[in-house]
């Protein structure tokens, strides 16, 4: 067997250069197809994919764990929950195509804010100081 100089020992198995790291958005890389869900959702672009993982990149330390998940309108969302059940405020973050964020706040008594639309590598970081002041 020649040697391939792309290719590497790692602990006890093999890797290529070629290979992804996989990483919480890389099951949403088989939502790349319209009707993923059964009931009509939109396909989960490459672009959007790549946005939402420049977005997760700019959390900074004192922002709460978020749970990710795929959207049927193509985007991907990010939710926070925070509080206890009698006063629990929602985060709620989509990122779509060309990288377009969408914000809103639903407080403990059901009140939302929106947040103005801004872009991942525009006014995301704002956005987000603004929600979660350090």
């Amino acid at each position: 067997m020649l040697f391939d100089s792309r290719i590497k020992a790692v602990s006890s198995g093999w890797y290529t250069a070629h290979s992804f790291a996989t990483d919480e958005f890389s099951s949403f890389e088989s939502y790349d197809i319209d009707d993923w869900d059964g009931y009509g959702a939109k396909p989960i672009t490459a672009d959007t994919i790549k946005a939402a993982r420049s977005f997760r990149h700019l959390f900074y330390q004192d922002i709460p764990p978020v749970d990710i998940a795929p959207g049927a309108d193509g985007t991907i969302g990010f939710e926070w929950r925070l509080g206890v059940s009698d006063n629990l405020t929602r985060i709620l973050i989509d990122v779509g195509p060309g990288g377009r964020v969408f914000a809103r706040r639903i407080d403990e008594q059901s009140h939302v804010t929106v947040f103005s639309p801004t872009r991942v590598e525009t006014g995301a970081r704002q956005l987000l100081r603004e929600i979660f002041p350090s």
